[in-house]
């Protein structure tokens, strides 16, 4: 009986490889995927994450300089946008520093015509009298090659996670302070929010705003792009029924997975790409 089995293994065995060798003789056909040249929107963003979180009240210099002017003292009490210290900083420029909420000044521990003022350092902290859902805010740091799309007073995207919910925000602000992580610099970026009663701190969002877009324009999957030795695009198509041949194209922006394509195509061209499926050809036995 054992013997039996082993005559049946071997024979199985042998008609694998003999089906193998007779399919490695063959030149099998490339079997193609199509696709048909649609329109579309490309979108290219700036985006970070961050938490919900109440405003941060403390403030600190923008640069080195000294205090010209002190409107308070420590514990006052201020409103929103009262006016605390007057800055001449190192470069020239002025600025007042307002109140970023309601409540009672602490942490004051500058005098004017102080001379030794340094970019960063603490100039005061505000305990808020009260904790208003509008005073919420999501911190997100953005990487060098991306923070020059984003300035003061741009409109943003917040989609929260929890909640599955795309709100607008506000940047507020962009520090200088910079944290270098692997030679590249990251910078915090604040953004406001809304009002809106189910909020809670702490919840996770994702910040957006879109640097560049190519809308209603003819579109076509990054995985049908083919490129030469140059670095130049080209797709394959239907020359004839049966006949691949190459056409050079030339592409704008891509979101990764599809791109913009400028020339080379028209709406509803069909272009190909090797089918995923592997195809068996007399090569891949002799390079083995």
């Amino acid at each position: 009986m054992k013997h039996k089995k082993k005559i049946i293994i071997f024979t199985i065995i042998i008609a694998i490889f003999g089906f193998l060798v007779f399919v490695g003789a063959q030149e099998l056909p490339v079997q193609y995927d199509e696709y048909k040249v649609v329109t579309g929107d490309v979108l290219l963003e700036v985006s970070g994450v961050g938490t919900l979180n109440v405003i941060d009240t403390s403030v600190h210099a923008k640069n080195n300089g000294v205090v010209r002017e002190l409107y308070i003292s420590n514990g006052a009490e201020v409103n929103k946008g009262e006016k605390i210290v007057w800055l001449e900083y190192i470069n020239g420029q002025n600025e007042i520093i307002v109140a970023p909420a309601a409540g009672e000044v602490t942490w004051l521990r500058i005098n004017e015509y102080e001379n030794y003022l340094q970019k960063g350092q603490l100039l005061f902290n505000i305990i808020e009298t009260e904790i208003e859902e509008e005073n919420l805010e999501v911190k997100i740091t953005v990487d060098e090659y991306n923070i020059g799309y984003l300035n003061v007073g741009d409109s943003v995207e917040v989609y929260i996670n929890a909640l599955k919910e795309t709100v607008p925000g506000t940047i507020e602000e962009i520090l200088d302070t910079v944290n270098v992580e692997n030679s590249v610099s990251y910078y915090p970026v604040r953004v406001s929010l809304p009002k809106k009663l189910n909020y809670r701190v702490g919840l996770g969002v994702e910040v957006s705003k879109v640097k560049k877009a190519a809308i209603d324009a003819l579109i076509i999957p990054m995985s049908y792009v083919n490129f030469d030795e140059f670095g130049d695009p080209y797709i394959n198509f239907y020359e004839t029924e049966k006949e691949v041949a190459v056409k050079k194209i030339s592409v704008g922006i891509s979101d990764g997975d599809y791109v913009e394509v400028l020339e080379g195509l028209k709406l509803n061209d069909i272009i190909l790409r090797e089918s995923a499926i592997f195809t068996l050809k007399s090569s891949d036995f002799e390079n083995n």
